[in-house]
């Protein structure tokens, strides 16, 4: 069934995704100033990272406040305008793409680190599964600084597909092996035990919100109609993005 064109289900789900993105990013800035005020002698690559997330997740909002911008407000009853890949939208991709990288990245060295007591081969599979999520990123990069026009991008489905398809696997991979090493770091302490389950708990839930997130972009990108160049797919993959940033520093406040 054909899709309707309208400002509600194009640029306007574009607007309600920068919209939900901003706050999110504010309880991220609190989650961050929680952690170095609470925790001033946390390990320093710690502290370094969650700075570092920080940043990202403030730059790929400006760029992508510059791009919502540009096509609502610059091009204003122009579309034409609509079908131009600014540079801003380019440079979120970039943001988009580091921000995942460096998010599970961050979580395949800290299953490295708790599986290694057990055994080395099922941390080396995570790691190279994230390895492999880190090539697609950089060729959806690649590929999306190769074109100008959003009409152009046709040719990227398959890769825009297998990103978010192997973004929503590795979620489910590293919370899988995740609770699988804290189940077996259980001790004979009952105090100990119900710790190891709140972590649990906790794992599970914020892999099933990022997971969620990027199973309905892929799903919302492929029900999308061929014609629309913004869509409600926007507002999935928007929210996405500062989700990983706010379930890093969470866990990390935590």
């Amino acid at each position: 069934m054909a899709v309707k064109a309208n400002l509600d289900n194009t640029i306007g789900a574009a607007f309600l995704g920068i919209s939900v993105a901003c706050i999110l990013i504010g309880i991220a800035m609190v989650q961050t100033h929680s952690y170095y005020r609470n925790y001033p002698r946390d390990w320093v690559f710690q502290k370094f990272a969650v700075g570092v997330l920080m940043v990202l997740a403030i730059l790929h909002l400006g760029f992508t406040i510059h791009a919502i911008y540009f096509y609502l407000i610059t091009n204003f009853g122009n579309p034409r305008g609509l079908a131009i890949v600014i540079w801003s939208f380019k440079l979120e991709v970039i943001f988009n793409t580091l921000m995942v990288i460096f998010v599970q990245g961050l979580y395949a060295m800290r299953v490295w680190k708790l599986g290694n007591h057990f055994s080395r081969f099922w941390p080396a599979v995570v790691g190279v599964v994230v390895a492999g999520g880190w090539g697609l990123g950089f060729v959806s990069i690649v590929n999306s600084f190769r074109h100008g026009s959003f009409i152009e991008l046709g040719p990227m489905s398959k890769v825009i597909y297998s990103t978010f398809a192997t973004s929503t696997g590795i979620d489910i991979v590293i919370a899988t092996a995740m609770c699988y090493y804290l189940y077996r770091s259980r001790t004979s302490f009952s105090g100990t035990n119900n710790k190891i389950i709140i972590v649990m708990k906790y794992v599970l839930v914020s892999g099933f919100l990022t997971s969620a997130c990027s199973l309905s972009t892929l799903i919302s990108h492929y029900a999308k109609h061929p014609g629309l160049h913004w869509d409600r797919r926007d507002i999935a993959q928007l929210v996405h993005q500062q989700l990983f940033c706010n379930v890093k520093c969470e866990k990390i406040d935590k």
